[in-house]
């Protein structure tokens, strides 16, 4: 008897449909228990979106951690433990941190570091202060601090230290006997006002960078506010230090450094932030920002202020340490904390907005 081709089909679709039901219920049954673990979802996500291997790391020790039956608030103060370091004062005024960067600039040359850079930006996130503009108003009555520091200057033998015990000395004999510094400016308008507003301190000899040549019997280099543009310019004066006095002071203030997830900037502009991070010590870092700030001077620890109006002197370190924290941990650490009404703790109440930090960053901001 032959078989009816419509029942053959029929059964033939019975049973791809018994199989589809059979694979739907192992994947329901998965699903099922992945919902019960979030991390692994977030996990996964993090793995399809390309994000870093340290976050998916996280996350498997977080679902273990919850495996084991620690609570949310156990979890999160294994993930952010307290500060170990030791807090890092913030400067009281504009005067306080340029006597900090001068001094902080010595101690780093007489342990033996002879490339430093200076971070110094309390723009706070507004864009009408440029870099170089913030930058100059720190170099100006920072620069004769730096030469005068007494790592720089070469000491009379009978009369010591300037203006000493061997009595005032003479012009002359003050630009024979002062270090040669050469300052360097990204553009020649910049050179050109320097040399021209400034009372630059004796054999201080001022340029752009664009083609300079490393001058011969140089005591000193300064590199100020070097970006993309210059990062040829700075690597040939490098190379030029290394050949010629390896143990030269070299400063650089304030370097135009892109994040290394910019875009547009190409490899030119991470070769700048690459050199800097490799080939520099940090002797002073002040960065502030909408909520508080970034601080260190050398050799001291890496310290985050958050804004707090319930803190003494109206902010709180948030972080202590001698790592550096990335952006995004920067991010987090100035996160306020949430009030009774679940609403952020904006400061500016009883205790006053960020009483001391607020009141430096608007004194700078008013030169």
């Amino acid at each position: 008897m032959q078989r009816d081709p419509d029942q053959k089909a029929s059964s033939s679709l019975e049973l791809e449909a018994a199989e589809l039901r059979q694979k739907a219920s192992k994947l329901a049954d998965t699903v099922r228990d992945i919902n019960s673990r979030d991390v692994f979802r977030n996990l996964a996500d993090s793995i399809v979106s390309g994000k870093a291997t340290s976050n998916a790391l996280s996350a498997l020790g977080e679902a273990a951690q919850k495996a084991a039956g620690q609570t949310d608030d156990e979890i999160a103060a294994i993930r952010n433990p307290a500060p170990t370091g030791v807090p890092q004062p913030l400067p009281d005024s504009f005067e306080d941190s340029v006597s900090m960067t001068a001094a902080a600039c010595k101690e780093a040359f007489a342990d033996g570091l002879n490339k430093i850079v200076i971070e110094f930006d309390t723009s706070a996130g507004d864009e009408t202060y440029t870099l170089l503009s913030n930058t100059l108003k720190l170099l100006q009555p920072l620069l004769p601090l730096f030469i005068s520091s007494g790592t720089l200057i070469p000491l009379d033998d009978d009369a010591g230290e300037l203006g000493g015990a061997g009595g005032a000395r003479d012009t002359a004999e003050v630009i024979s006997t002062s270090p040669i510094v050469q300052l360097l400016f990204p553009d020649e308008g910049t050179a050109a006002f320097v040399k021209q507003k400034w009372s630059l301190p004796p054999n201080t000899i001022c340029s752009s960078m664009g083609r300079a040549q490393l001058v011969e019997g140089a005591d000193a280099l300064l590199l100020v506010a070097p970006g993309a543009t210059e990062v040829e310019a700075v690597q040939r004066l490098l190379k030029q230090a290394a050949e010629r006095a390896p143990m030269m002071p070299l400063l650089m203030i304030n370097p135009k450094l892109v994040s290394m997830q910019s875009t547009g900037y190409g490899l030119v502009g991470r070769e700048l932030r690459n050199l800097v991070s490799t080939q520099f010590e940090v002797a002073l870092c002040l960065r502030t920002m909408p909520g508080g700030a970034l601080f260190r001077t050398y050799p001291g620890d890496y310290t985050v202020w958050r804004e707090d109006s319930l803190a003494m002197g109206g902010y709180v370190s948030t972080y202590a340490g001698r790592a550096r924290p990335n952006p995004d941990d920067i991010d987090d650490l100035l996160i306020d904390n949430r009030g009774e009404d679940g609403k952020p703790d904006v400061a500016g109440g009883a205790g006053g907005m960020f009483t001391g930090l607020a009141k430096f960053i608007k004194g700078f901001q008013a030169l």
